[in-house]
């Protein structure tokens, strides 16, 4: 007979492993502004323009400025190069 997991009895690491890792990455726009993502991936202004520029995480130009798509953030969180 399998034994039927108690979801009130998670281990701290299942509970770390799925803040980093999650299942499903939900993205409510097609495109986002550089400050939007800096906030959602808490990081820096000067970061963010690295990431961009070293094509770490795709971007589209209009005009003078970025915009992320929302399929390449779900990409380069998926990636796992957001270090």
């Amino acid at each position: 007979m399998k034994s039927i997991k108690d979801p009130t009895k998670e281990t701290e690491k299942s509970k770390e492993e799925a803040l980093y890792f999650p299942s499903e990455i939900h993205i409510k726009k097609d495109l986002y502004k550089v400050l939007e993502v800096m906030q959602m991936l808490h990081v820096s202004k000067t970061k963010m323009y690295q990431l961009i520029k070293t094509g770490e995480i795709e971007h589209i130009r209009i005009g003078k400025h970025y915009r992320i798509p929302g399929s390449a953030l779900v990409k380069f969180l998926r990636s796992g190069k957001n270090s």
